[in-house]
């Protein structure tokens, strides 16, 4: 997709708002005819394999969510080390 507007920010002027809109259906009527839609990054995709952003309304494949949503926080204690120390007989 060529754009200038970056969706993985909130739309600043009236321009960025009409495209976000505009996207938004067109991910909308997609989803709603078929199980394919088309990411913002121009890819088209099953739903299934999609993330739906939950604020913005917008599909994002698995690249773009990461991006849009940021990294996962790693966290000292995970569940490896949470298996080692309850370990059953």
């Amino acid at each position: 997709m060529n754009t200038k507007y970056n969706f993985h920010k909130l739309p600043e002027n009236k321009s960025e708002y009409e495209e976000w809109m505009k996207t938004l259906a067109r991910q909308e009527l997609e989803s709603n005819k078929s199980d394919v839609v088309t990411c913002i990054c121009g890819l088209l995709y099953e739903i299934k394999y999609l993330y739906r952003c939950y604020f913005c309304g917008l599909w994002l494949c698995p690249a773009c969510a990461k991006k849009h949503f940021g990294e996962r926080p790693k966290g000292k204690y995970t569940y490896k080390e949470y298996f080692k120390e309850n370990k059953r007989c």
